[in-house]
């Protein structure tokens, strides 16, 4: 299925098993968790495999180091990946300012677009400073470069409960990607653990999956879709299930 991607961080097994899985359920794109990496066959040939499946790694997430920028656009070029994804910072001394967090996604979004990179910016929950789409909205536009715009995470817009009303003011060349999942929040837990552990498929949670839906679809957007999914239980599941399982969830939950 075009247009809509699967994280490889929803799947157990090797990044093989996971590919086949995705190739087998009917993906046809993939957003490839940095980490996946780790201890694999070198970036050229993990884009082999993907190609050999059918699949094409468009999203390679997430950029946490600033130091490692020019490796990290390196690898996504190495496995085909058209668009990379940098969050805000979780360090203690990370700039509020809105100006120079600006200045360093400028000179992101200009080290990306020599090698023909677009770049997608998001807010974490539980970033230092930086923690809600407002923020990134204001600070994306500050920027102001062609190949730069938004993520849009709904587990991310759900948890402060402020609705979908920042949406009203996107247009859709301002957003980059769009990642989707379902869960139950819990008001009592933190974030950034209800975030790691506790997401699940859409339709096996609570969140208002379709009010997201037609809130990024009044935007215009038409852009790629991916089901970000951190989730343990998940992973411990045969992958080919799980992924089964998330190609009827968007059939369901987002294409009817």
């Amino acid at each position: 299925m075009r247009g809509w991607a699967m994280s490889t961080v929803a799947l157990g097994g090797s990044l093989r098993e996971k590919f086949e899985a995705l190739a087998a359920a009917g993906f046809r794109d993939v957003e490839l968790y940095h980490d996946d990496l780790a201890n694999g066959p070198p970036p050229v040939v993990v884009a082999r495999m993907a190609c050999d499946l059918g699949l094409r790694i468009s999203t390679l997430l997430p950029l946490r180091d600033c130091a490692s920028i020019d490796a990290f656009l390196d690898t996504a070029c190495e496995v085909g990946a058209g668009l990379v994804v940098a969050c805000s910072s979780t360090l203690p001394d990370a700039s509020a300012r809105f100006e120079t967090i600006a200045a360093d996604l400028v000179a992101l979004a200009d080290r990306a677009a020599h090698a023909g990179l677009r770049v997608g910016y998001e807010a974490l929950p539980w970033a230092t400073h930086i923690r809600k789409v407002e923020q990134v909205i204001a600070i994306v536009r500050l920027a102001n470069r062609p190949n730069l715009g938004l993520v849009l995470d709904n587990f991310h817009l759900a948890w402060p409960g402020d609705g979908f009303s920042p949406l009203e003011t996107l247009s859709a060349d301002e957003i980059a990607l769009v990642q989707v999942c379902d869960a139950h929040l819990d008001p009592g837990q933190d974030v950034f653990t209800q975030s790691r552990t506790a997401r699940s498929l859409p339709g096996e949670g609570s969140l208002p999956l379709r009010p997201f839906r037609d809130a990024v679809r009044r935007t215009g957007y038409a852009g790629a879709y991916s089901l970000e999914i951190f989730n343990p239980v998940l992973r411990q599941q045969p992958a080919g299930e799980i992924a089964r399982r998330a190609m009827l969830a968007i059939d369901r939950v987002f294409l009817t």
